[in-house]
């Protein structure tokens, strides 16, 4: 029985220890250009918000929900620069290869019963039909960026908000 007892404790701190050791800590990862955590991580890194009520108020009913981001190096390159810090005055210019990805989850007990996925593109100025490097179907964000993609579901069934014509990446 005293060596079961052993066994049972050797197990169990070993099964401890490789979730300690494989663990990934929530939210951005730079150097893979990704963010997956929730809607608060977000609030909490990006916003510097902490408190709930007010993640809410900034990002609508998604705090509990999962979220993946996802963006290309030239988005990257735009908004930070090589150096990697906003701000500092060695942002590359935008380009037509600047996308960014947004999925969230919210399709489980506690989340927002919602769930959608967006890409967006940059197109420059003018954000309209006028411009060549719109897509027909999108519509305009943020004053230079198009959202080429929106779809999801949630309580009130399937929506498309936008299905720019090709919803791929680049031209």
């Amino acid at each position: 029985m005293k060596k079961i007892l052993i066994g049972l404790i050797i197990a169990a701190f070993l099964v401890a220890s490789a979730g300690i050791i494989m663990a990934k800590p929530a939210g951005y990862n730079w150097k893979a250009l990704i963010f997956v955590g929730t809607g608060m991580q977000y609030c909490q890194q990006k916003l510097g918000i902490t408190d709930k009520t007010a993640c809410e108020t900034a990002i609508g009913e998604d705090a509990d929900d999962h979220l993946v981001m996802k963006w290309s190096q030239a988005w990257q390159d735009a908004v930070f620069g090589p150096d990697g810090t906003r701000g500092s005055g060695d942002e590359l210019p935008w380009t037509t290869d600047a996308w960014v990805n947004n999925q969230w989850n919210g399709m489980f007990p506690g989340g927002s019963g919602a769930s959608y996925h967006t890409k967006i593109v940059w197109v420059g100025t003018p954000c309209d039909g006028t411009n060549p490097n719109w897509r027909p179907g999108g519509h305009c964000i943020w004053g230079q960026m198009e959202v080429i993609h929106k779809q999801g579901t949630g309580p009130a069934g399937h929506l498309w908000g936008a299905h720019g014509i090709p919803s791929g990446y680049g031209q």
